[in-house]
């Protein structure tokens, strides 16, 4: 249970922060189409690669890609599976808070409390059709490496890929549309 609600929690965050990126990188993005499009007509830009039109497909094609971010971002519904995921992390928190005040308590824990207990974990595990990805997990476990007897190397790789893989993309077109300002206006 323990394991399981802290990674739902990461997942939680992890969709959060790609919706919120995700919002910025398409914002970005159209901006940038924008700003290229005005400055073309007033300023007169133009691409030195060889074609006096190159501008028009640069445009075209951050057009296009804008389309697809737009749609494939869209379809993704993140506040809504993080949502979803957040809630299920509560009632596990419920559940697995019980069970350990009980235990903590110095109250025995019969066995068919325990198997209440198991049987609501797996009752919210059924009514949340999201999952956490092993990413989640990782990072749950880097985040309590004392816990899982995991040395300082694990540790740093599993946080560093955290955020690598589930960033990534939005970092990387980014630091794209920088490039494509560096070459259109400088």
């Amino acid at each position: 249970m323990w394991i399981t609600r802290g990674s739902r929690f990461n997942a939680y965050r992890r969709l959060k922060n790609r919706s919120s990126l995700s919002i910025v990188t398409i914002t970005l993005f159209s901006v940038l189409i924008l700003m290229v499009s005005i400055a073309s007509r007033f300023q007169n830009l133009s691409l030195s690669f060889g074609r006096s039109d190159s501008l028009d497909y640069l445009l075209v094609s951050l057009t296009v890609i804008l389309l697809v971010l737009s749609i494939l971002e869209n379809g993704q519904n993140y506040m809504l599976r993080a949502d979803r995921l957040f809630q299920s992390a509560n009632d596990i928190s419920e559940q697995y808070d019980e069970l350990r005040n009980r235990a903590s308590g110095n109250k025995s824990i019969s066995a068919s409390y325990f198997k209440q207990k198991v049987n609501a974990y797996y009752a919210i595990l059924r009514r949340c059709p999201e999952n956490h990805e092993p990413l989640d997990m990782f990072y749950f476990k880097a985040n309590n490496p004392e816990e899982f007897k995991m040395n300082y190397a694990v540790k740093i790789y599993r946080t560093v890929s955290y955020y690598l893989f589930g960033y990534f993309l939005y970092w990387l077109l980014i630091v794209l549309e920088a490039v494509v300002i560096k070459v259109v206006f400088f």
